[in-house]
């Protein structure tokens, strides 16, 4: 043991040394921690400050670029808008067009129709004959002449030889299907609906279509011309609607407005990627320039200080080490590292103040003997 630790005097001194040593590792402990939570806050400045300065760039190069754009865009807008101006009259130049070549090629057509149309009613008027013979449901009955009139000369017969029948059944409660009697007595009931209906088609043949058969016929012939000439006219029109020659129509100088525009749009639009590329190879270089040299002193000075921080925190983590190795050798090989705390310290200072032992080690002993911890 060192000299200078002997007797009672020199076993209190160990003790006040040993206290001292343990005030002088938190010391540090706490200069080492503090220094730790402080460059965490510096890494986490300069973090922020290094995003601030990209968004900013990110930011100021966006919106430099967005006017380069919305410079031409505006342009194009404008031209674009011309263009469908100039677009819209010339449909409605085509399509007045068509209407006119139209009604030139079936002017005919319309004509024969509507002559046709009259003498048909006026031979319907002086031919004597009941004018029910003229209506257009005798016709589709009696004389259908094209394909729609077919068609509901058929849908009619459906209706009125079923459809009438079974509504009229349901309505009254007499519709059923039940049994064999129940199916048996409808088809007879639905028999002589269509008995009646065939009954009253062939009287009101004998009544007036027989008797009147030679202007029914004539008539029919000059509806079947009508038809036809309306098949003949829907033709020409749609054909006019398929004629990709547009010449006939007059469109040139439309067709020049579009060219032009058309064109100067393809111009502005070549203008347009030269100044973006031109940005984006010049000009975000120098937006991107300016912002760091703005900002870039700040987060130098805020790299240095984590840097700094850095160094203190390693030079006080060795000086923590170090008066640890120090305190294990001198003072916890002596005391043992159960008593390396002040509490205990000033309990083993106590019992050899109060005679109870000479040497640490005797007061160690005295301690657990009398169970004091």
């Amino acid at each position: 043991m060192n000299s200078d630790y002997e007797g009672t005097e020199g076993q209190l001194k160990l003790l006040d040394e040993a206290s001292l040593a343990i005030d002088e590792s938190l010391n540090l402990k706490t200069t080492r921690d503090g220094l730790e939570s402080e460059g965490k806050k510096l890494a986490k400045k300069l973090a922020s400050d290094q995003k601030k300065m990209e968004s900013e760039i990110a930011s100021a190069v966006k919106k430099k670029r967005s006017a380069v754009e919305a410079e031409y865009d505006d342009q194009i807008s404008d031209i674009e808008g011309k263009l469908k101006k100039v677009k819209s009259n010339r449909d409605k130049a085509k399509s007045s067009g068509m209407k006119e070549r139209t009604k030139h090629e079936t002017a005919g057509f319309h004509g024969e129709n509507k002559e046709l149309k009259y003498q048909y009613k006026d031979m319907i008027k002086t031919s004597g004959i009941p004018s029910v013979c003229g209506s257009k449901l005798f016709n589709i009955l009696y004389s259908p002449v094209s394909l729609d009139e077919y068609l509901t000369l058929i849908l009619l017969a459906v209706a009125l030889l079923l459809g009438a029948p079974t509504l009229l059944l349901h309505f009254t409660g007499l519709l059923k299907w039940d049994t064999t009697k129940d199916i048996v007595i409808m088809c007879v009931i639905y028999a002589v609906f269509i008995l009646l209906f065939v009954a009253l088609y062939i009287v009101f043949y004998v009544l007036w279509k027989k008797p009147n058969a030679e202007v029914i016929r004539e008539g029919r012939s000059m509806r079947k011309r009508i038809h036809h000439n309306k098949k003949t006219i829907r033709k020409i029109s749609n054909d006019i609607k398929k004629d990709g020659d547009e010449e006939q129509y007059g469109l040139g100088e439309f067709d020049y407005e579009i060219a032009k525009f058309e064109s100067k749009i393809e111009e502005i639009n070549g203008k347009k990627e030269e100044a973006l590329a031109a940005f984006d190879n010049a000009t975000a270089q120098i937006i991107t320039d300016e912002i760091t040299e703005s900002l870039q002193p700040g987060i130098d000075a805020d790299r240095q200080a984590v840097d700094e921080n850095q160094a203190a925190y390693e030079q006080a983590s060795a000086a923590v080490e170090e008066q640890l190795r120090r305190s294990e050798e001198k003072y916890e090989s002596v005391l043992g590292k159960d008593f390396m705390s002040k509490e205990r310290i000033v309990v083993l200072k106590s019992i050899i103040n109060e005679g109870n032992a000479a040497t640490v080690e005797e007061a160690k002993t005295f301690f657990t003997n009398n169970k004091m911890g």
